[in-house]
């Protein structure tokens, strides 16, 4: 009997750690003997709320004409304070249900799992639990799913969302005509600064960019 798999979203550090051998990756560019590791402690500010980062609140980039100590946070300290901010807190606790969603037929059309050129479609049952949780003054939106093995592998759904979340996000959400990439920053750099904070032994691979969603308009927003 198929076992089930749990896709979430927003992606827990668990999926992070599902991806290809990021260990190796990590281990390749790890910081020498004598690299001094940075301790977890309460971040000086607070990340995941709905406020925009300036300039030079963000880590320094190759692409800015101005010198990395102009900014107010090396790539370290910023990773370090996110992840912190991260793993405290309880993603599965503290929601409200707001229902569930599925496809009207109930299904959506797929490729086999082991699909050739020769396959057709088949209908695999699609059902969404929408939830929302109050954090920093702000409503944050989840949905849950559960998919058996026989028709999606937890790699691909790993791939989907912590791989490049806004091109996906671009993609496959009918509201959202494009991601625009203005910033990425490097991976071996980021890497890197993983194995300097204090979450090194957890986070073993990380992306980090910033893109522009172009969304449609709401002419009428009690409609949407």
């Amino acid at each position: 009997m198929a076992q089930p798999v749990d896709a979430r979203n927003p992606v827990q550090p668990e999926t992070l750690r599902s991806q290809h051998n990021v260990g190796q990756d990590a281990d390749a560019n790890s910081m020498p003997g004598d690299t001094t590791v940075i301790t977890t402690a309460t971040p000086k500010r607070q990340y995941l709320n709905l406020n925009p980062l300036k300039k030079l609140d963000l880590p320094h980039h190759q692409a800015y004409n101005n010198a990395a100590s102009d900014h107010n946070v090396s790539l370290v300290h910023f990773l370090d304070s996110l992840f912190s901010e991260v793993r405290r807190i309880q993603f599965d606790e503290g929601f409200e249900n707001r229902g569930t969603w599925s496809p009207d037929s109930g299904n959506v059309m797929m490729p086999p799992l082991n699909a050739t050129e020769s396959n057709d479609e088949i209908p695999v049952p699609v059902s969404v639990e929408k939830r929302i949780k109050d954090l920093n003054q702000a409503k944050w939106a989840v949905r849950t799913s559960t998919h058996s093995n026989t028709h999606v592998k937890f790699s691909e759904l790993g791939d989907l969302l912590a791989k490049d979340h806004s091109r996906n996000e671009a993609t496959y959400t009918p509201s959202v005509f494009d991601a625009i990439e203005l910033l990425k920053w490097d991976h071996e750099e980021l890497l890197k600064a993983v194995q300097r904070s204090g979450h090194h032994e957890e986070i073993h691979n990380v992306e980090m960019f910033s893109k522009s969603l172009i969304w449609e308009l709401c002419v009428c927003p009690d409609c949407c």
